[in-house]
């Protein structure tokens, strides 16, 4: 049904093995979803065990709490939960892969229109910890104060993201990283400590399947990244991911400097940057290397003063 529909991203719950994720991407390719997301629910101890396979093979991870916390309070206790939180969130910062933390974020603002202290302590925590999203579930499907536990979590996650010491992060994800990274990522982990080396405003990614940009967001910059992008499918996928805002453009926007230039654009109109700000922009270089489709992987990385 989901693929009929055209969904982007299916959310799989109590995935328990890598396998498992792969028994869901065959099926979705044999009724034609193969560019279906896969993000994984990690709701019980054996997915919690085979956490490190199941993050290579899936798209995304959820980290339920609220099952996580029943499935594994008889053997460990509750007290366990944000252990395997932060384990989880940290895991995915390492490989690139978007975490969103669900559950009970809120819980009280299903009856009351304020949060108590510990609710917000926790949501400016999972934002501190690398989550790329912070989801609302009974506070906004059955709550009597649902548009009001948007708004606070809203503020919350902004107020958090002020205060994240993101070269620190992006330095502990640099130094986890294995030997032998390839071309494209080496040179989004360039154009991040670009960012950072220059305090540029923004970096401008121009990218078709969304993998550049998914990339930079891997490597936390403090600025926003704006990637630039002709299919609208891959711009709402690249939402999943922190930092990213897409830029969709029309088919016909066939040249680098158009779309840059419409990167640039969405930047000013956003208020990110003004005139005089340091932009780093990342793209192919399209006259020496693009395959005979047009397809290619960045490898380049641009200094760009906004006019």
């Amino acid at each position: 049904f989901g693929a009929e529909q055209g969904v982007d991203i299916v959310f799989a719950s109590f995935i328990r093995r890598s396998c498992d994720v792969r028994e869901i991407r065959d099926y979705l390719e044999s009724v034609g979803g193969s560019n279906i997301c896969i993000v994984a629910k990690i709701e019980n101890g054996q997915g919690l065990h085979n956490f490190h396979n199941i993050v290579k093979e899936a798209d995304g991870i959820m980290v339920a709490r609220g099952d996580l916390g029943i499935e594994i309070a008889p053997k460990h206790g509750l007290s366990k939960v944000w252990i395997a939180q932060k384990m989880m969130i940290s895991t995915c910062n390492v490989y690139g892969k978007p975490v969103i933390c669900a559950t009970q974020m809120l819980e009280s603002m299903i009856t009351n229109p304020r949060p108590t202290r510990a609710e917000v302590t926790d949501v400016a925590n999972a934002v501190l910890d690398g989550a790329d999203c912070v989801m609302l579930s009974g506070e906004t499907a059955k709550g009597e104060y649902p548009i009001e536990a948007v708004e606070v979590m809203n503020r919350i996650v902004l107020q958090a993201q002020q205060t994240m010491l993101t070269r620190q992060l992006f330095r502990q994800i640099q130094d986890a990283q294995p030997d032998g990274l390839s071309r494209e990522e080496v040179v989004c982990q360039g154009a991040v400590q670009t960012s950072y080396e220059l305090h540029a405003q923004a970096i401008v990614v121009l990218t078709r399947s969304g993998r550049t940009a998914a990339l930079l967001s891997k490597y936390r910059p403090k600025c926003h990244i704006y990637a630039v992008c002709r299919d609208p499918e891959v711009a709402r996928k690249l939402l999943l991911h922190t930092s990213v805002s897409p830029v969709v453009v029309k088919p016909e926007s066939n040249t680098d400097s158009l779309r840059l230039r419409q990167g640039l654009d969405a930047a000013k109109a956003s208020g990110a940057i003004v005139v005089g700000d340091t932009v780093v922009a990342v793209h192919t270089d399209s006259e020496i290397s693009q395959d005979q489709h047009g397809h290619g992987h960045a490898n380049l990385v641009r200094v760009i003063t906004a006019e």
